[in-house]
Formats: C-alpha cells, sequence, structure tokens
C-alpha cells in the first residue's frame, strides 16, 4: 500500500538524490540564513521584545505566576529565553540570534516534512526559496517572541504527523507526534489549530488510525492540563490579564483575511499589487484544485487535502472565532503555523500545471515577486522607532545635576521601551516615567512629553503639543523619530 498522505507521481523523489537539485537546495538554506542575519541587530527592541527580556529577568517562580496572569501565552518560550539569556547575558545581539536560530533549525523539518509527502526536488526548493526571501518569516525570526519556536515546532508537528499517516501505527511515531505538540501547545495556544487540522485529515482519510491518534490528543489534553488550571485559578483570584492582551486586535474581514495570505505572498504597499499576487499565486491552485477533482489519483487529492487543511483551517477558524468571542483572536503573528504549507502548497501547484509553456512562466513570475517584494522591503527595515535615540536625545539636553525629571506618556507602546533603554543606560533614577490618561494631566515646571501623533485619539482631542500651546505654556522644540517622524519629544519648561 502505497502512503497516503503523499501524491504519487512518476519522477517524484526528495532532494538530496539528485545531486544538482541538492547544491541547490543548500545554496538555498544559506540564503534562509543570510536573509535572517541581515540586520538582525540594527534596530532596537520594541514594546513586545521589551516584555520578552523583563519577563526573564524575573526568578523562576515569579516567572511563571507572570505567565500566568498574563495567561495568553504558555510559558515555555519564556522558559527557554531565560537559559538563554542566562547563558550569554543581553547584548542585543546575543538576544536576536534566540530567535534567529531557531528559525534556522525549521530548516530540518521543513525537508523532512517535504520528504515525507514524496515532492520533487524542484518543488522543495522552491517552497524553501519562497520562504527564505519572505519578509514575513524574516521579521519573526528576527523579533525576540515565541513566533520562530512556532513556526519550528509546528513544522516538527507537521513532517511527524506525516510520518505517522504514512507508516504503520507505531507508538513510536505515536508518541513523537505528542511529544511535538505537547511541545507546540506550550509555545502558543494557536498550536492546537494545527491538532485540530490534523484531526480533520484523519477524520477525513485516516480513520484507521483514529483511535492511536486519539489516544495522543488525550494524552495532550492531560498534558495540558496543568497550565489550564494554573490560568484558571489566576482568573478566580482576577489576576489574569487576557482580556486586556487581546484588545489591541481588530476584528477581521475578508480583506484582513486576504491581507494575510499576501503577506506570504510577498507585500507591496498597494491593493492593485495585493489583488494581482492573490491572482498570481492563486491561478496554479485553482489548476491544481480542477485538475484534481477530475482526476482518479487518490495520492494528489489527498495532499491537496492535507496542504490545504493546514494552509487555510487554522486562519478559517480564527477568522470565526474572532467573530464569535468577546476578543478578536485573528493576529497575522499567531497564524504563522500555516506559512510554510501554504508556501508549499503554491509550489506543487505550480509544477502541477500540465501545459509545458505556461508552467515556466508561471514560476518565474512567482519567482519574480517573491524576490522583488524582499528587495522593496529591504527599504523599511530602517524604518522603526529607535527608542535608544529617544533616550538619548533627553539625556544630552538635561544637564547631568538636573533634579529628577519626569517623562509623560499617554501609551505603554512607548513607555516600557523607552525604560528599558533608561534602565540600560544606568540612568533610569534620572527620569521618571509616568502614565498620564488626559493632556490636562500635563503640568509642572520642567517635564517631557512623548507621544505618537498617529494615535487615533488625536484625530479626535488636540494633540499634547497643541494642547500645551493653547494652554501658552513653555515647551522648547519638537523632535520626531521612526517611520513617518510619528513620534513626537516635546520638552516643556513650564506649564501652570
Amino acid at each position: 500500500m502505497e502512503p497516503a498522505i503523499y501524491q504519487v507521481r512518476e519522477g517524484s523523489r526528495p532532494a538530496v538524490e539528485n545531486r544538482p537539485m541538492a547544491v541547490l537546495f543548500y545554496l538555498l538554506a544559506a540564503v534562509f540564513i543570510a536573509t535572517r542575519l541581515w540586520h538582525l541587530a540594527s534596530y532596537p527592541l520594541w514594546l513586545d521584545e521589551v516584555i520578552s527580556v523583563e519577563a526573564v529577568r524575573l526568578k523562576w517562580k515569579d516567572l511563571l505566576s507572570w505567565a500566568v496572569k498574563d495567561a495568553v501565552h504558555p510559558p515555555l518560550f519564556y522558559f527557554l529565553f531565560k537559559l538563554w539569556v542566562s547563558t550569554g547575558g543581553e547584548t542585543l545581539a546575543w538576544l536576536k540570534l534566540f530567535p534567529a536560530l531557531t528559525s534556522f533549525a525549521a530548516i530540518v523539518p521543513f525537508f523532512l516534512f517535504c520528504k515525507e509527502l514524496r515532492l520533487r526536488a524542484a518543488e522543495v526548493n522552491t517552497a524553501l526559496g519562497l520562504m527564505a526571501v519572505n519578509t514575513y518569516l524574516i521579521h519573526y525570526a528576527q523579533e525576540i517572541r515565541m513566533y520562530s519556536l512556532l513556526f519550528l515546532l509546528s513544522l516538527c508537528s507537521l513532517w511527524l504527523f506525516a510520518r505517522f499517516v504514512n507508516g504503520e501505527d507505531r507508538r513510536l511515531r505515536v508518541s513523537l507526534l505528542f511529544a511535538a505538540n505537547l511541545l507546540l501547545v506550550y509555545i502558543h495556544l494557536f498550536g492546537w489549530l494545527v491538532v485540530l487540522a490534523e484531526a480533520v485529515y484523519v477524520l477525513l482519510f485516516e480513520r484507521r488510525k483514529c483511535l492511536s491518534f486519539s489516544v495522543s490528543v488525550v494524552a495532550l489534553i492531560i498534558g495540558f492540563a496543568p497550565w489550564v488550571w494554573l490560568v484558571v485559578q489566576g482568573s478566580v483570584v482576577g489576576s489574569h490579564q487576557m482580556g486586556s492582551n487581546l484588545l489591541w486586535i481588530e476584528r477581521p474581514n475578508l480583506i484582513t483575511l486576504a491581507s494575510y495570505y499576501n503577506g506570504l505572498h510577498g507585500p507591496f504597499e498597494s491593493r492593485r499589487a495585493a489583488g494581482l499576487a492573490l491572482l498570481l499565486f492563486g491561478f496554479p491552485v485553482v489548476l491544481w484544485i480542477r485538475r484534481t477533482l477530475k482526476g482518479t489519483n487518490q495520492g494528489s487529492r489527498r495532499l491537496l487535502c492535507g496542504l490545504g487543511l493546514f494552509s487555510f483551517l487554522p486562519a478559517s477558524v480564527a477568522f470565526i472565532a474572532s467573530h464569535l468571542f468577546r476578543f478578536s483572536v485573528f493576529g497575522d503573528r499567531y497564524l504563522i503555523i500555516c506559512a510554510a504549507p501554504y508556501l508549499i502548497l503554491i509550489s506543487v501547484a505550480v509544477f502541477d500545471i500540465p501545459h509545458r509553456r505556461l508552467r515556466p512562466v508561471c514560476l518565474s513570475l512567482i519567482l519574480i515577486w517573491a524576490v522583488s517584494s524582499y528587495v522593496y522591503q529591504l527599504a523599511f527595515i530602517e524604518q522603526r522607532i529607535d527608542f535608544s535615540a529617544i533616550v538619548d536625545t533627553m539625556l544630552r539636553s538635561e544637564s547631568a545635576k538636573s533634579s529628577r525629571i519626569t517623562l509623560d506618556m499617554f501609551e505603554p507602546y512607548l513607555a516600557s521601551p523607552i525604560q528599558y533603554y533608561l534602565e540600560s543606560s544606568g540612568l533610569r533614577e534620572r527620569f521618571e516615567i509616568r502614565s498620564v490618561e488626559s493632556t490636562s494631566a500635563l503640568t509642572g515646571s520642567h517635564f517631557w512629553v512623548a507621544y505618537r501623533n498617529t494615535n487615533e485619539r488625536w484625530k479626535r482631542e488636540p494633540t499634547p503639543a497643541s494642547f500645551l500651546k493653547d494652554r501658552n505654556c513653555q515647551v522648547g522644540s519638537e523632535m520626531t523619530f521612526g517611520p513617518g517622524r510619528n513620534v513626537v519629544l516635546l520638552p516643556v519648561y513650564s506649564c501652570p
């Protein structure tokens, strides 16, 4: 009996069995690594990364309590990152290397997953090439959060699931899949959506393995139960903040959903470009679906359905849940679990195009689009808020003998990173970070104000600069930072 999950096609072979293709695979792996190392430590930490660093400064017991209070993110990432920091310290390069290395490691389960699918070497290399230059994946490979680990472990889960489906129903295969999935759900709650997609595939195509897979899922639920119990206990005593952690996520619409997949194609800042990308990348997939539905190849049908489930089911569930739940849960970063299977789906679909002249044209256009998008997005790498520059500006403007100075801010997006860089400079005691709700609270003999002029509230009410000038406060020159100069730093010398 042929393995169930892969498509049986003449000439199918893993990439390593073809020397030129193997060389190309290693070259693309090198590109994959290089694009993630490029500019790795060229920009400062932002809010979420500061949260990660400050969390792992806590003692182990306090870190667990903090993670329970956070509620949204299980603690495995923080535990692993704490070990990493305790080994090499808190230099920016060392901190950033942690997500980068976990991203590099994803190449191994990616290849093994493709091998279990019996993909052609050209299909494997195309998918790897698309991942190598994808700025969405590159961004999260450089961000000190759990998403590169989520990407790695989701690929490990998919590989071991394909191995489970393709082989005999052995305890070792089931145990390894259980172990990968347990790590996956302890990295992020969206790991459960990978497990859901696997369960749906088993129900559709592998009912004879339902019992063993169900046992692994039951064991997974039991293994995850202690974390659920801790979070529920935190909820009972009122110490969790799950709701507040999700307030920033807007409810998605169909444009939001399309934008996520456009990010996997390679985004350009244009709606027309997004529509063109959907047509370009969607065209071979539609042809493959049409051809598969008309054909009798069960392997091809199962491969299409399997990759389709892993590519679209998690996003669909998150989309629907965001309209049913009190809070939206649709975050692009969480759906990194769909990225690899989706790009594999595109690659297989391109090489399934039956017309010999159309196939290379379509492949060339897709590769040109992906590379062009990467080059285009390189221009935005430097367009991040340099929080260290904000801190340096304030320190240079104040004399060493000046008394403790207040810095007023309206949102934690700015407050936490600035506080982090003040502490890193060793001069945290010179500034008092104060969160203010209203511009009317801006009073004092000498203080600083920092805010983003793109915040929606300033469309409804005067900006702090306008408010202070209207009150005839003595203010200095506005200094701006970040992309579009959207962060305003303003010294105030007196304001009654």
